[in-house]
């Protein structure tokens, strides 16, 4: 066995283009409507988890405006472990089903 080097200008490649067929017009997007979340169960619980989420994100950033104005708002618990209830009990369980909605079903 011989160690050979090959040299660049040795290696010759020849390369025929075939132009591709045209692709299809592109379809107009539809409407959105309600019925789309209820299609698929994972798109509701998507949804309602992203609704959630966006409510306790804003409730969060008035409480924290009141704190930054100086205006007392009562708390029943800490403003810290609230805010982690919120998130955790309002878009996370919604996030999960609609993870297992979509994957679950293949696993089974």
């Amino acid at each position: 066995m011989t160690n050979r080097k090959i040299r660049l200008s040795d290696v010759r490649v020849s390369i025929a283009a075939t132009p591709s067929p045209p692709s299809p017009p592109a379809q107009p997007a539809a409407r959105w409507r309600a019925a789309r979340l209820l299609s698929a169960p994972h798109r509701l619980a998507f949804f309602a988890g992203a609704v959630g989420l966006a409510v306790t994100a804003l409730w969060w950033l008035a409480m924290l405006g009141a704190r930054a104005l100086g205006w007392a708002v009562p708390w029943a618990v800490v403003p810290g472990a609230a805010q982690g209830l919120t998130l955790s009990l309002s878009f996370m369980p919604l996030f999960m089903a609609g993870f297992l909605f979509t994957a679950g079903t293949r696993w089974l």
